[in-house]
């Protein structure tokens, strides 16, 4: 294993970059972070914070963590505030959707937009990863 083909470039997953050629996703563009930047970490972790405070939860309980639902919208907390900064080539109908936060929600949160979230978490995985490591995802 050579270590350069695993190495994170840190500023990439902290700054975005674009990533393209994203499966099942056309000519679809993202600018995106990494999920693991501090800025989506620590939203994440507001967000789950939250979700105990102020609550009268047994031990077992909160042992547990919180439940699925609510690590879903610390996610696509993180998704839609930090993580995914821009799109290109992205239609409804044939008309260009413009990138706004509210819409990023929409398209992020939304059931039947799945195939939509996962190319984010997709693209977003990939950020500041080397050019061996990409190549080996696309090949998969």
């Amino acid at each position: 294993m050579k270590l350069e083909d695993i190495m994170i470039d840190s500023e990439a997953q902290s700054e975005g970059r674009w990533i393209r050629d994203i499966p099942d996703c056309d000519d679809l563009e993202l600018l995106v972070r990494g999920l693991d930047c501090a800025e989506a970490s620590h939203v994440r972790r507001r967000r789950l914070e939250r979700w105990s405070q102020g609550q009268r939860l047994p031990e077992f309980v909160i042992a547990q963590g919180p439940p699925q639902s609510v690590r879903d919208e610390a996610l696509t907390d993180a998704l839609v505030h930090v993580v995914l900064r821009d799109w290109r080539n992205l239609t409804i109908d044939g008309e260009p959707v413009p990138y706004s936060v509210e819409m990023a929600r929409r398209l992020v949160a939304a059931p039947e937009n799945r195939a939509f979230r996962l190319a984010v978490l997709w693209a977003a995985d990939l950020v500041g990863k080397s050019e061996a490591y990409v190549a080996r995802r696309r090949a998969a």
